[in-house]
């Protein structure tokens, strides 16, 4: 039997791996998906399986679940593009507008959608970056941190600030 300290300790030697008491169930799921790694060569990289720390992956793994992009399934079964064409515009949020608002995210497929069907959308978000390229897909962007608002204020104040930003957006639009 092995031990580190006092600690008995299970080991792993084709994981290279040493798991304290307490441990044994995690040691066990390493053990599990390294098979499930070994026997699936095809899962090499998985793209869109790591979000809410790996659930994706988890549920391929162990429920035969099939992975499709975020932005893909909701307008689907929402029916969203119907829905944006009957709007006269379209107000999206986020929290942070940055690059990876350009990589599957919600925000930037609702902008996409409304302009291939030809409405204005507008972003309502947190915070944005002022260098990144998502920014070009919205008609406007406004934001709940400025230089009169820290984070901090934000998000303790963020109902009252997004009234005041769509109270700022709904003049722009009657200009």
């Amino acid at each position: 039997k092995s031990v580190i300290g006092r600690l008995p300790v299970a080991e792993f030697p084709e994981l290279n791996l040493t798991v304290a008491r307490g441990g044994l169930g995690k040691a066990n799921f390493a053990v599990h998906t390294q098979h499930l790694l070994d026997s699936r060569p095809d899962w090499d990289v998985v793209i869109c399986a790591g979000a809410a720390g790996g659930l994706g992956f988890g549920l391929m793994s162990f429920c035969g679940a099939t992975i499709r992009p975020g932005f893909e399934l909701a307008p689907e079964m929402l029916n969203l593009e119907a829905i944006i064409r009957r709007a006269d515009f379209v107000i999206t949020g986020e929290g942070s507008l940055d690059d990876q608002t350009l990589e599957g995210k919600a925000p930037a497929g609702i902008a996409k959608m409304a302009g291939k069907v030809g409405k204005r959308v507008f972003a309502i978000v947190g915070r944005a970056s002022e260098q990144t390229q998502a920014r070009e897909i919205f008609d406007g962007v406004l934001t709940l941190v400025q230089p009169s608002v820290t984070r901090e204020n934000a998000m303790e104040n963020t109902a009252i600030l997004l009234r005041e930003r769509a109270r700022e957006l709904g003049k722009r639009l009657q200009s």
